[in-house]
């Protein structure tokens, strides 16, 4: 489960935010105001993210012609 932390004890525990993020592999979301506002994760965790996300883009681009080249 990821952890939701303020911008204050993103400002005030950097270190331990950063230590969770590469030690569980996940995200940890920041608030401002107790409204989520932004995302931190490990570089990475940020770059499998990223990975993952153009090896799906890439699989729908090789299917989609393919799929229509059989209708």
């Amino acid at each position: 489960m990821s952890e939701i932390r303020s911008i204050d004890e993103l400002h005030n525990h950097y270190d331990d935010i950063a230590a969770y993020c590469h030690k569980h592999q996940e995200p940890v979301f920041i608030t401002n105001d107790e409204k989520i506002d932004l995302v931190v994760m490990s570089i990475e965790t940020y770059q499998n993210l990223t990975n993952r996300l153009e090896l799906y883009l890439s699989l729908i681009h090789i299917s989609e012609p393919t799929r229509l080249q059989l209708i």
